[in-house]
């Protein structure tokens, strides 16, 4: 058995622990195939970083040019996920 293994095995006694990790358990899968599909393409964890730096300054500056147009505020993050149905 690996030393993470071990760790994860100490860790997940704890009921609390084990509790969290129950409800992150759905998840896995999908960060599973987000690994492999960036490994496919031959990408670092370094390269998504930058990328997805890149993308939050697009947006920022899309939120900023909507916002000086339009001289109102987009929809409070509250509204926006009500209306996603969450």
């Amino acid at each position: 058995m690996t030393n993470l293994a071990k760790l994860r095995r100490a860790l997940l006694t704890d009921p609390e622990v084990q509790a969290a990790y129950d409800r992150l358990s759905p998840i896995f899968p999908v960060v599973g195939e987000m690994i492999d599909a960036r490994l496919a393409a031959g990408l670092t964890q370094a390269d998504i970083a930058v990328s997805a730096a890149s993308a939050n300054r697009v947006l920022a500056s899309s939120m900023e040019s909507f916002m000086f147009k339009r001289r109102a505020s987009p929809p409070p993050p509250t509204q926006v996920l009500r209306g996603a149905g969450r």
